[in-house]
């Protein structure tokens, strides 16, 4: 343990001495409790309060000056949905210390629990009760108090509380009897506070083993005693933040929203100062200007601005750490166990959805409404029933989301694909003009009870397969994207990729999901979309890197700034990033994923890092090798494999781990063709076209002869100014050692919207070459 000496000189830290301080917090955060950061939403009750603090607008002697509230218990629940809906599940329950509330919050606190099927952590700050009280509360199912003890010094705490220390900390000590995980608090820069009390104040946890404990700045306010009296030091309260991290590296401790009240980036410093916990407000607009907590202009943190700043200060978004999943942190309920599996259906994903944009005034899913309920009538029409499978061919962004919903809601299967696509099956078809027509039928339906969407391989490394992509894979996908990009309702996401590819169509489905705003149609000019971004209304973008380098150099045409630009289905190049920077002001996040699994990492170097329901297997830190992963949901595989849960996927790409964890990917593994009952390495001729300077691009292909039955390996080489004499010459001592191969030369690969091999094509061109 610290000396108090050693304490003091830490709280009074500046400068270098500081910047130590921050780092130690932050690796004693990383080794008690990791590189995350808990969310959760508060409601604010009352601003009643029969206290007389000093220092707070909501003081009992202003009650008749505020225009003082009691929420139904109705309304907490309603608010309480709104929060579950958000994907956070942790409820603080907050009000002005007042027995007015309790009758409400006792009727509220089971329904919230049900509503959550129990996945939820009530937390209270209602100041303090009997003990009798605290264990009704308990009994009822509330997991934790707060109850600040603001400061440890009994004549700072009497004086301006006008209440004895030791009344408040008896009752601290009885909720700890009656089985809650605790919180207090303390308020640094009060007026006559010294650094002993603040070292005191820190010994306290230990003293009650306290769970949580926060750090407020004071922060004057208007009428009240205390108006005229200078603010606290921000820094103090870092320091405070980190000597508490230090100290006891498990605590949950939050940046609060003073800390923004404070200074622009006060919360993120928090956060780099060893805090772990952001509060998220669910009032209604209109409680949350009457619940005076600081004043009439207190900061207001909302669930983007939340997930943007643990994002900024490198955290991964997580749920309680009270509850029996404390494993898993997904915004979403856990998807473990056989009723948590029966309630992670269809219908569930179209119900959120439509929940997400009813509750959300800035939505726009109601312009998708028409077309997914003349669908779903078409649908119903048509005798679509569960689990069968329907094409959506050809269709725009707006329609697949759409139809997507509306077969969700009947528990159907959606299977989007790219325009001129053959249907490989489906037992009805969705034409561009929303016509619905019979399919051929399904061969194969194992697997497709747990199916959320069919989804085609890009075929880019291989024969296009169907993947099936689990219901519980959707919403850790959403999770990652909803904490990893900062989505909320105030989000407007522009989708210029097609929803048939599994890129646009995770970021569209985790967008419906968090309620943000959506504009999914394709461009066809890129300084078309460049114009849309300049005017200001979009937050988010996402977009291949291709698209992204197109947008990156267009001249502005307004100062619309981005939140966040994701860049997604390939890899991206400093250059670019920072071009994306430099144009559109953001903080460029880099997306990686596969169809099979959805988007597994998000980030702002390499590949970025593993989304929460995402462990990495191989390779290790140091180490290079083909990326293996474990999902926390289950992977399906494709439409005719007999249907599997394993959570091990292969991704068959070669990663360097660097040993700060930061992934890097080095391209495709490169794994044998089958050639005429044999198998061919492909990597010696590779290895051999690659020494020519012309070569930019290569793919191999074995394709049979039409007047032979044989197969042939084909080289497709893509560069300027080639010379088949020159290739043929690079290719001939691999073709003596490892077989003949036929050579087709081409100014550049073709590749579909995405930048990815179109292999139909490719194959086209072959076939031409060789007739």
């Amino acid at each position: 343990m610290l000396t108090r000496a050693e304490l003091k000189t830490m709280l009074w830290s500046r400068g270098d001495e500081q910047r130590s301080l921050f780092e130690a917090a932050r690796a004693a955060r990383l080794t008690g409790i990791g590189d995350s950061c808990i969310l959760r939403g508060v409601i604010e009750v009352t601003n009643v309060c029969r206290v007389n603090c000093d220092y707070c607008p909501m003081r009992r002697a202003n009650t008749s000056r505020n225009d003082h509230y009691f929420l139904s218990a109705d309304q907490i629940v309603d608010a309480a949905r709104t929060i579950l809906d958000s994907g956070i599940d942790i409820i603080l329950l907050q009000g002005g210390e007042t027995t007015g509330i309790l009758p409400q919050i006792e009727e509220a606190i089971p329904e919230i629990i049900r509503m959550f099927d129990g996945s939820v952590e009530v937390l209270l700050n209602l100041g303090c009760l009997t003990t009798e009280r605290y264990r009704r509360l308990k009994k009822l199912g509330a997991v934790s108090y707060i109850l600040k003890h603001e400061t440890s010094d009994p004549h700072l705490h009497r004086s301006l509380r006008h209440e004895a220390l030791d009344d408040r900390l008896a009752c601290l000590g009885a909720l700890k009897d009656s089985g809650f995980k605790i919180g207090t608090g303390l308020i640094s820069g009060l007026p006559g506070q010294t650094l002993d009390s603040i070292v005191d104040d820190l010994l306290l946890v230990d003293r009650y083993d306290a769970d949580m404990c926060s750090v407020s700045p004071f922060i004057p306010a208007r009428d009240t005693p205390m108006a005229q009296v200078a603010a606290g030091d921000l820094e103090l309260s870092l320091n405070i933040v980190a000597c508490l991290r230090i100290l006891y590296p498990s605590l949950l401790i939050p940046s609060v929203s003073a800390f923004e009240r404070a200074a622009d980036g006060g919360q993120t410093s928090g956060l780099n100062a060893g805090a772990n916990v952001l509060t998220v407000n669910f009032s209604s607009s209109e409680r949350q200007k009457d619940y005076l907590i600081y004043g009439k202009d207190r900061f207001v943190v909302t669930a983007g601005h939340a997930r943007k700043v643990a994002r900024t200060a490198g955290l991964n978004v997580r749920g309680s750490v009270f509850l029996p999943r404390s494993g898993t942190s997904s915004p979403f309920p856990d998807q473990s166990g056989e009723r948590a599996r029966e309630r992670a259906s269809r219908p569930d994903l179209a119900r959120r959805i439509n929940v997400s944009a009813e509750a959300n005034p800035q939505s726009n899913f109601s312009d998708f409404d028409p077309s997914a309920a003349d669908l779903r009538t078409s649908f119903e029409e048509a005798g679509v029933r569960p689990n069968d499978v329907v094409a959506l061919a050809g269709l725009r962004g707006p329609d697949i989301l759409a139809g997507a919903v509306a077969l969700w809601s009947i528990d159907a299967i959606p299977f989007p694909l790219p325009p001129d696509t053959h249907v490989p099956f489906a037992d009805l078809i969705v034409s561009s003009d929303l016509t619905v027509m019979a399919g051929t039928g399904v061969p194969d339906r194992r697997g497709l009870d747990r199916t959320a969407v069919l989804q085609l391989t890009s075929g880019s490394t291989n024969v296009p397969k169907i993947a099936r992509r689990s219901i519980e894979s959707v919403y850790d996908e959403t999770a990652g994207y909803i904490g990893g990009l900062g989505l909320d309702f105030s989000s407007c996401v522009r989708i210029p990729v097609p929803l048939a590819h599994s890129f646009g169509w995770g970021v569209a489905i985790s967008a419906a999901l968090a309620g943000c705003r959506l504009m999914l149609d394709l461009v066809s000019l890129p300084s078309r979309l460049a114009r849309e971004l300049d005017e200001g209304t979009i937050s988010h973008l996402a977009v291949t890197p291709a698209l992204a380098g197109l947008v990156a150099t267009s001249k502005p045409s307004g100062d619309g700034r981005l939140a966040t630009v994701l860049v997604g289905a390939g890899s991206a190049s400093p250059n670019l990033l920072d071009a994306l920077r430099a144009r559109f002001g953001a903080q460029p996040v880099l997306g990686y994923g596969s169809t099979e699994t959805g988007g597994t990492f998000l980030g702002s170097d390499g590949i970025g890092k593993p989304i929460e329901a995402v462990e990495v297997r191989a390779p290790a830190l140091g180490q290079r090798g083909e990326l293996v992963i474990e999902t926390r949901a289950p992977v399906l595989g494709y439409v005719g494999d007999p249907p599997g849960c394993d959570r091990v996927w292969r991704t068959g790409d070669l990663i360097d781990c660097e040993p700060d964890g930061t992934f890097r990917c080095l391209g495709r593994i490169s794994g044998p063709l089958r050639l005429n009952s044999r198998f061919v390495e492909t990597e010696p001729y590779k290895a051999a076209l690659f020494r020519l300077p012309e070569v930019d691009d290569v793919a191999f292909l074995v394709l049979p002869e039409d007047h032979r039955n044989l197969e042939v390996l084909c080289a497709a080489v893509a560069g300027q100014g080639l010379r088949r004499e020159a290739v043929a010459h690079a290719l001939a001592n691999a073709s003596r050692q490892h077989g003949a191969c036929s050579i087709f030369l081409f100014d550049r690969l073709p590749r579909n919207t995405l930048g990815k091999l179109d292999r139909n094509k490719l194959i086209s061109s072959i076939r031409g070459g060789m007739a």
